[in-house]
């Protein structure tokens, strides 16, 4: 009879938790990304809502470098309870000033949104020419890769430039995620001049496979291992653990990082403020 009563209790809790919650409105999510459209003012973005939750308004605070959008969506049930599926919903946000070149932010997370023509072109794959690994007698490293063009590392000189492997394996791929989750982090609350001035490449060995994260310093490349010769270096082998190089802007190297584990986020500063 106790039991009863103290479980009769909960859900009575329960309920009265999801009334109150379904009777007010709430941030919803959104998936990380802007679309430009033809008016310069006006930006489309896409909420995460519930099944027949509606969007009640959006709200922007904007200065000379940056764009802070929030959404809001409210549950039209009394009941307040809805299933847990994400629905998307497109809201077209009108700014006071053209966006030009000023950073997006999602206002809930405090996280920068990306660009959709931007990050859909990033994801081309690179594929590398294994063949055009150097080290010069000064130690500068070249390596070139073709992504919709040739490009190279000594395209980059003046940028500091991190290759990060991804093996096939399950133990490489998780220490892989953990390395660039640690890049991840500090990129993405480091200032504009450092992510501007930073490259991070992932080199993959399954094409099919190839993966890199959605954010601006990022870029998937994809090295044969077919192609690869015997003494090529650590980053383009596959069997090799997890590896990470870091390459200052002048081309030579200050970090070459090997597991068995990952890297620590003070380990991903200290190689990146190293040479700045």
């Amino acid at each position: 009879m106790v039991l009863l009563a103290i479980g009769t209790v909960a859900v009575i809790l329960v309920a009265l938790v999801n009334l109150t919650r379904a009777a007010t409105t709430y941030e919803a999510g959104l998936d990380g990304h802007y679309q430009r459209t033809d008016d310069p003012k006006q930006i489309i973005v896409t909420a995460t809502v519930g099944h027949d939750d509606e969007i009640v308004d959006y709200a922007v605070r904007e200065d000379a470098a940056s764009v802070r959008l929030t959404v809001r969506a409210r549950n039209p049930h009394t009941s307040g309870w809805n299933d847990l599926v994400g629905y998307s919903r497109i809201v077209m946000v009108t700014l006071h000033d053209p966006l030009g070149d000023r950073t997006v932010f999602d206002g809930r997370t405090g996280y920068r949104m990306q660009d959709l023509a931007v990050s859909t072109a990033r994801r081309e794959v690179g594929v590398i020419d294994a063949s055009s690994y150097r080290v010069a007698s000064d130690g500068q490293i070249e390596l070139r890769w073709d992504s919709k063009g040739a490009h190279a590392i000594s395209d980059l000189r003046g940028a500091g430039v991190v290759f990060v492997t991804r093996g096939p394996s399950f133990e490489q791929q998780s220490i892989s995620k953990m390395n660039m989750l640690a890049f991840e982090s500090y990129l993405a609350a480091a200032t504009d001049s450092i992510r501007n001035t930073t490259f991070v490449f992932v080199i993959n060995f399954e094409r099919a496979n190839a993966v890199a994260p959605d954010d601006a310093p990022f870029r998937a490349l994809f090295v044969d291992p077919a192609a690869v010769p015997t003494d090529a270096p650590e980053i383009l082998k596959r069997d090799t653990p997890a590896v990470v190089w870091v390459i200052a802007p002048d081309g030579h190297p200050v970090v070459r990082f090997s597991g068995p584990g990952p890297l620590t986020r003070g380990q991903v500063v200290q190689a990146l403020t190293e040479f700045r």
